[in-house]
């Protein structure tokens, strides 16, 4: 037994000079042999003060790792409540049964990009609380006239410009109210300062108003989105001082009475704030002023139940009336800009940096072209048609490369293959969208068959729709635009989930195990 006694015995004394030499197990030798109390401690060994300092690192790192990944789960968190589907808007129980037409675009996809960023505004409108931080993803340099003070984050204008199948408010105002009913806003947007019955709100000119538009003599000027401008009287033209007034009454409906509503308008940069008065309710209301170079945004605050709004305006030298808007300034608005007469040369008239900076001042996300060029149709002068509209289209994608441009395609009775194949074209040539309206309403002799539906859907004279007819061009229209924005959020959610993946593999693969 002694062999394995003293085997043992040397066993158990060569792991304590192991666990001694490692720094695991420090014995108190002063309690078991007294004389070592009064000897001086000796330092730990140099490998334990390294242990203990990579156990503090190890700590440290652990606390950061953790307050790291609190802030990426945070992050993902904020991408699946950014980019979350909507059901409210994309399982719309009044959208089911409209069929959906996808826009077309070029080969390089030129519209597609710029629709994109229309969306990112859109997301915007749908989560204010991180409006800014979306601002800042999506933002892009703007060489033209990007002015960030005359900017709304959370305000967003589309423009829809037509002929005479979206007078008195139609199609606009489906577009509309879809809009506002998703993504906020509230009111009519533009007012009809140059058309009659173009809007279901009353509005009434009255005074020595003088109507600027383009003619031979003055072929190009400062007009605006309207492409017209209410001026002076030629006699006060050059007049700094007169009694002259120009009025403007506008009739409030009662659905829109109980909504915060605000009256803008752009005028010249030379008036001033004692020439212009605005009562709502017989309230004098004051104006918040922003300027830009040339022209300048005057915005009332309305009182709440308002019925009645009266502006008056001094006519003096350059007291001129560019656009006038009833909305809100949040969310959206659609306008109805049914203008006659300018088939193809809407935006060319206008000097160039007049109209950037209005585009500015109205904070202008989306722009609707839809003409039928009628016109050309009946004289066949397919050439000219195709000058005029690819001169217009690139005028206005020279002055706003950034805001994207959809070309509803026309919709007329007989065969129109030929103007929607040059629309088509000047579409893709301009990096524009394209939309066939024809398609979406049947195909050939579209227009016919539906003035022939019982109810009809289109008027006799087949250059009207009726109130049932352009409600459903509307819907088919937003249908294809909640389409691609779906599309545009599933692709956001991979892009920021591959993102995320690629910034978690390097991580993974240099762990020191």
């Amino acid at each position: 037994m002694k062999p394995i006694k003293s085997f043992l015995f040397l066993v158990c004394t060569l792991l304590v000079v192991a666990a001694i030499y490692a720094g695991v197990y420090t014995p108190d030798l002063s309690v078991e042999f007294p004389i070592f109390s009064t000897l001086p401690k000796l330092p730990k060994p140099l490998v334990s003060v390294q242990q203990e300092g990579l156990k503090e690192q190890e700590k440290d790192q652990a606390v950061a790792s953790l307050v790291q990944r609190w802030k990426e789960d945070s992050l993902m968190l904020f991408y699946k409540r950014l980019y979350r589907l909507d059901a409210d808007i994309f399982e719309d129980a009044e959208l089911q049964d409209v069929p959906v037409f996808p826009f077309e675009y070029d080969s390089a996809g030129a519209g597609r990009y710029l629709l994109h960023d229309f969306f990112a505004k859109l997301l915007a409108l749908r989560n204010p609380q991180d409006a800014e931080q979306i601002a800042n993803w999506y933002e892009k340099p703007d060489f033209w006239n990007e002015n960030p003070i005359s900017k709304r984050t959370c305000f967003v204008r589309v423009l829809h410009y037509g002929g005479s199948l979206i007078e008195n408010d139609y199609v606009s105002g489906t577009l509309r109210r879809l809009m506002q009913d998703d993504f906020g806003g509230a009111g009519v947007g533009l007012l009809p300062l140059f058309q009659t019955n173009a809007n279901y709100i009353s509005v009434k000119k009255s005074g020595k108003w003088h109507i600027s538009q383009p003619n031979k003599k003055m072929p190009r000027g400062n007009f605006g989105v309207y492409t017209a401008a209410l001026k002076p009287p030629p006699v006060n033209a050059l007049r700094q001082k007169t009694k002259d007034k120009g009025f403007i009454a506008i009739d409030i409906p009662e659905k829109l009475r109980q909504r915060p509503l605000f009256l803008e308008g752009i005028l010249h940069e030379d008036v001033s704030p004692a020439q212009i008065q605005v009562r709502a309710n017989q309230t004098q209301a004051s104006a918040q002023v922003i300027e830009v170079p040339g022209q300048q945004r005057y915005t009332y605050a309305l009182p709440s139940g308002s019925e009645k709004v009266e502006l008056s305006l001094t006519l003096s030298k350059n007291a001129n009336l560019y656009a006038l808007s009833l909305n809100d300034t949040v969310g959206i608005s659609v306008d109805n800009m049914s203008v006659k007469g300018y088939e193809g040369t809407v935006f060319s008239p206008n000097n160039r940096r007049f109209l950037i900076n209005q585009f500015s001042l109205l904070n202008t996300g989306l722009i609707l072209y839809q003409f039928d060029g009628s016109p050309w149709i009946k004289n066949k002068d397919y050439n000219s048609y195709h000058l005029s509209l690819i001169k217009d289209l690139a005028y206005l994608r020279m002055l706003m490369p950034q805001t994207p441009l959809i070309v509803i395609g026309t919709a007329s009775s007989g065969n129109v293959e030929q103007i929607l194949d040059i629309q088509r074209e000047c579409a893709f040539a301009c990096g524009c969208v394209f939309w066939n309206l024809d398609q979406a309403l049947g195909g050939e002799n579209a227009l016919a068959r539906w003035a022939e539906a019982q109810p009809a859907l289109v008027s006799r004279n087949l250059s009207h729709f009726t109130p049932r007819g352009a409600d459903w061009v509307g819907k088919l229209i937003y249908r294809s635009l909640l389409h691609e924005y779906r599309r545009f959020i599933l692709q956001e959610r991979k892009r920021a989930i591959i993102q995320r993946a690629r910034e978690l593999v390097p991580a993974t693969q240099n762990r020191t195990l």
